[in-house]
C-alpha cells in the first residue's frame, strides 16, 4: 500500500512538472497558454511534493520537483500582491479613478450589484458581461454617469459599457469582434483627452481567445497616445496572450492586482488565496497609474478592481 502511494506520487509530480513546463511553450499552442494559468497552483503542489519525497530514496524525483516549482513559482510572481509596483503622486495633479467589474453574464440576483455600484464614485466604470439579465437593472447608473459606450454582443453572454463622469467623444469609437472590446475618447476635467477601453477576452483554449485577439490586431497596433484599458482578458499576467495582448498596444500591465476569479459556487475568501489573476489593467502614454487593486466581493464570480490615475504633462 505504501509503494502504492509512492508510485501516485511519483506519477503525479512527474505530470505537474510537465504541466509547468507545457506553460512556458504558450506561443507555439493556446491549449499550452492556457496551462500556464496554473503555474502557481501546481508548483506550489511540487513544492508541498519535494518535502515529501526529499527523504526518501526518490530524491532525483525530489530535485525536480523542487527546481520546478522554484522557477515556475518565480516566473508566476507577477499576478500576485507582492509584486505590485509602488507609483509616487504626481504632485498638483487632480487624481482619478476608474472601477472594472465582470458582471457575471447569467448572474442570478443583479440589484445588490447595482446597488453597490450606484454607491461607489469613480468617474469612469468599465463593465463586461452586460448581458440582458442586467439591463433592467442597471439603467439608473446613468443619472451619476451620464455619458455611455455600449458594445453590445452577439449572444447571451452581453457586452461591454462604458459609464463616464466626463464627455466621451465619439469621433475614434471601437467595438471589437463579439462587442468584446469597447473603445472611446474621454475628455476628463483638466482637460485632457484619453482613450478608455473594456476588455472582455475569451480563454485561450480551448475558446477563441487567440482568434478574438487576432481582429484585434489592427486596432491595438493605432492606439491614440494616452490610453487606459480594463479587462477580464480571462489570462494570467504571465500568459502568452496578456503578453502579447501589450506588445501590439505597446501598453504595460499593471503588476500585483491579485487572484481575481474564481468559481462562484466557491467561498469568495477563497478566491483570494487560490483564484487566478485574470483581471488587468494596462495603459500608455501619460496616463499615471497610482494604484490598482481588488475591493471587497459584490456577488459576481470576479472581483471589482479599482484603478487610481493621473495624467502627466
Amino acid at each position: 500500500m505504501i509503494r502504492l502511494v509512492k508510485n501516485l506520487i511519483i506519477l503525479c509530480v512527474s505530470g505537474s512538472v510537465i504541466v509547468v513546463g507545457a506553460g512556458f511553450l504558450g506561443k507555439v499552442h493556446p491549449a499550452f497558454d492556457t496551462l500556464s494559468h496554473f503555474r502557481m497552483h501546481f508548483s506550489l503542489c511540487l513544492l508541498i511534493a519535494f518535502l515529501v519525497l526529499a527523504f526518501t530514496r526518490h530524491r532525483f524525483v525530489a530535485s525536480c520537483a523542487l527546481i520546478a516549482a522554484i522557477v515556475g513559482i518565480y516566473k508566476s510572481q507577477t499576478g500576485y500582491p507582492w509584486s505590485a509596483e509602488q507609483k509616487m503622486k504626481i504632485m498638483e495633479k487632480p487624481e482619478y479613478s476608474l472601477l472594472h467589474l465582470n458582471l457575471l453574464w447569467n448572474h442570478d440576483d443583479p440589484a445588490p450589484v447595482v446597488e453597490w455600484l450606484d454607491k461607489q464614485n469613480a468617474d469612469i466604470l468599465s463593465l463586461s458581461e452586460l448581458s440582458h439579465v442586467w439591463e433592467p437593472h442597471i439603467v439608473g447608473l446613468h443619472r451619476k454617469w451620464p455619458f455611455i459606450f455600449h458594445c453590445p454582443e452577439y449572444g447571451k453572454r452581453g457586452g461591454v459599457r462604458i459609464y463616464s463622469k466626463w464627455p466621451m467623444r465619439s469621433d475614434h469609437d471601437y467595438c471589437g469582434v463579439y462587442g468584446t472590446l469597447g473603445i472611446t475618447s474621454v475628455v476628463a476635467p483638466s482637460g485632457e483627452t484619453l482613450e478608455v477601453a473594456s476588455l472582455h477576452l475569451r480563454w485561450p483554449w480551448p475558446a477563441s481567445g487567440p482568434a478574438q485577439l487576432e481582429t484585434f490586431v489592427p486596432k491595438l497596433k493605432n492606439l491614440s497616445d494616452d490610453f487606459l484599458i480594463a479587462g477580464d482578458f480571462n489570462a494570467t499576467p504571465w500568459s502568452n496572450t496578456v503578453q502579447r495582448f501589450a506588445t501590439l498596444g505597446n501598453l504595460k500591465t499593471v503588476l500585483g492586482i491579485g487572484p481575481s476569479w474564481l468559481f462562484r459556487e466557491l467561498p469568495s475568501w477563497l478566491t483570494r488565496f487560490i483564484g487566478l489573476p485574470i483581471d488587468h489593467i494596462m495603459h500608455k502614454g501619460r496616463v499615471h497609474v497610482l494604484s490598482a487593486e481588488r475591493m471587497e466581493h459584490v456577488g459576481s464570480d470576479h472581483f471589482p478592481i479599482l484603478v487610481r490615475f493621473q495624467i502627466s504633462d
